[in-house]
C-alpha cells in the first residue's frame, strides 16, 4: 500500500512546481486531477477485487487526453511546453502502468 502513496505525494509534488510556474487552462486542470486519482483507484479496484474498475479508469484517462492531445500542442516549432510534456508522460505511464497491471500488453506505436 505504500508505494501507490509514495508515488502519488512525489507526482503530486511535481505537479504543484508545473502548476506554480505554467498557465493552465481547464483541460489541463481536469486531466492532472485525473491522473491524481491513479493511486486510489488502483487500491479501491484491488480491495473490491473488481479489475474493471482500473480499465474504466484507464479507458477515461485515454478518452480525456486524446481530446486534449487534439487541441494542445506539446511541441511548437522549435519550442517544448515543458507542462504539457510532464502532463503527456504522466497520462502514458499511468495507462502503461494500469494495462500492465491487467496484464494487457500495450503497443509503443499503433
Amino acid at each position: 500500500y505504500s508505494t501507490p502513496s509514495t508515488s502519488k505525494v512525489s507526482f503530486v509534488s511535481a505537479v504543484e512546481r508545473v502548476i506554480n510556474t505554467s498557465p493552465l487552462d481547464n483541460i489541463e486542470v481536469e486531466l492532472i486531477k485525473k491522473i491524481i486519482e491513479y493511486p486510489d483507484i488502483i487500491l479501491k479496484a484491488s480491495k473490491n477485487d473488481n479489475p474493471s474498475e482500473l480499465i474504466n479508469f484507464i479507458t477515461s484517462i485515454a478518452q480525456l487526453y486524446n481530446s486534449y492531445y487534439n487541441s494542445h500542442r506539446v511541441i511548437e516549432g522549435n519550442h517544448i511546453f515543458n507542462h504539457r510534456l510532464l502532463i503527456t508522460k504522466a497520462a502514458s505511464k499511468v495507462m502503461e502502468n494500469g494495462l500492465r497491471l491487467c496484464h494487457i500488453v500495450s503497443p509503443e506505436r499503433i
